[in-house]
């Protein structure tokens, strides 16, 4: 039988489809590693143990690269309402060698998934931000996660998540899932491991969002997103992802072209 599986992106996670045609989630680097303005953040695979035919139930990504085995389905790179396109903003994209290459430090770990489409995102809350063209506000709504979903056909086997040590290409089985489980659900998660509990001032910004610098080719327009406040954008509030805030471990994207603001 197919199987659906639902790859819940929570955190510091930046979409970008790549150059051979699959979609990445580049998780920058973070407390030391980075520059040391953004804490530590976490980059964790977790899935239900009962559904894994060989492997542990939480991986710890740290410094790979991670491939999904969904076959060569169906790939759309539109974004879900609340993932940013921070090209819009920056007016640069991702420079080519982070989707091969080590990632010269700038990479916490790097996700690849050959096929499938972002269904939703989580929690959103609104923000204002600067576009590269002009100059000019506007407001852009931001969540805290999305998620990415692929069908295994049936017959293609069991999914099997591969990884290695980002740039050297000698992927090993991490996790072999279950054939027979109808749904895999599995969370890729880039967060702080502290929960972050009050909603921010208004007008403050999102110093997260400073890791993904890191990540873009050119940082001469970039500005951080501040906050717009509750029920701005007819958005706001909600439950508190795991290890983080709705309001500080925010997902984005880069696309080209780029894509307005999903608003209102």
């Amino acid at each position: 039988m197919p199987q659906t599986v639902n790859v819940t992106v929570t955190g510091l996670c930046l979409f970008a489809p790549g150059g051979d045609g699959q979609m990445y989630v580049l998780l920058p680097a973070t407390g030391q590693a980075g520059d040391g303005s953004v804490p530590p953040h976490r980059p964790v695979l977790r899935f239900d143990p009962r559904t894994v035919e060989s492997g542990p139930g939480e991986l710890d990504i740290d410094g790979l690269e991670v491939h999904f085995g969904l076959g060569d389905g169906p790939l759309d790179r539109s974004f879900a309402r609340g993932v940013v396109d921070l090209r819009r903003y920056t007016g640069a994209g991702v420079p080519g060698h982070l989707f091969t290459g080590t990632g010269d430090g700038a990479l916490a770990a790097r996700v690849a998934f050959p096929a499938g489409a972002m269904r939703r995102s989580g929690v959103l809350s609104c923000w204002t931000m600067r576009r590269a063209a002009d100059g000019a506000e506007e407001r852009a709504v931001l969540s805290n996660q999305a998620m990415w979903t692929a069908t295994v056909a049936d017959g293609a086997g069991p999914l099997v998540i591969h990884g290695a040590p980002a740039g050297s290409g000698a992927r090993a089985p991490l996790v072999t899932f279950r054939p027979d489980v109808p749904t895999l659900s599995i969370t890729l998660s880039h967060d702080v491991d502290h929960v972050d509990c009050c909603v921010p001032r208004i007008g403050s910004e999102n110093e997260h969002f400073q890791a993904y610098r890191w990540l873009m080719d050119d940082t001469t327009r970039w500005n951080l997103p501040r906050f717009a406040g509750e029920g701005a954008c007819g958005v706001g509030g909600g439950v508190f992802a795991h290890g983080g805030s709705p309001y500080t471990c925010m997902v984005g994207g880069v696309n080209d072209p780029p894509r307005p603001p999903t608003w209102p």
